[in-house]
């Protein structure tokens, strides 16, 4: 069980760092037989949405886990990655609110995910972290 914990904390940091938003982790143990966690994560657009599943593939890979079966494509706004224990959810964030399934398993617990801002966030077009770009004079 450990193992899965620890997989589904990996891979949500990796998706997060790939500036993933609204991540959450679900665990499911009590109320599904077909895995122990979720992780619901959002995209901007299409690509994004690529780039976050190269990313949790990538950290999957990293582990050792078994390789995952995916369904779905960026063209559908949905992507499921399932490794046994972990079920990942890679959402635009309209067909994420769409389908809701954060309100299904709800009854859930959630488990707390210390993310911290992304580094690739504070960078500016130009590569320079936002506390040394040059301001704009207006």
């Amino acid at each position: 069980m450990r193992a899965a914990k620890t997989l589904a904390k990996n891979v949500a940091a990796q998706v997060h760092e790939k500036l993933g938003f609204d991540v959450e982790l679900f665990d499911v143990r009590k109320l599904s037989g077909i895995c122990d966690y979720f992780l619901l994560c959002s995209a901007k657009n299409r690509y994004h949405l690529d780039a976050l599943k190269d990313a949790a593939l990538e950290a999957m890979e990293r582990a050792d886990a078994a390789a995952p079966g995916v369904e779905g494509d960026s063209n559908s706004g949905w992507i499921v990655l399932d490794a046994g224990s972990l079920i990942v959810h890679l959402f635009l964030s309209e067909t994420r609110e769409y389908y809701g399934l954060h309100r299904l398993w709800g009854d859930a617990g959630t488990v707390e995910l210390d993310l911290e801002k992304p580094a690739a966030s504070l960078k500016t077009r130009k590569g320079r972290t936002a506390e040394h770009a040059p301001r704009r004079k207006h």
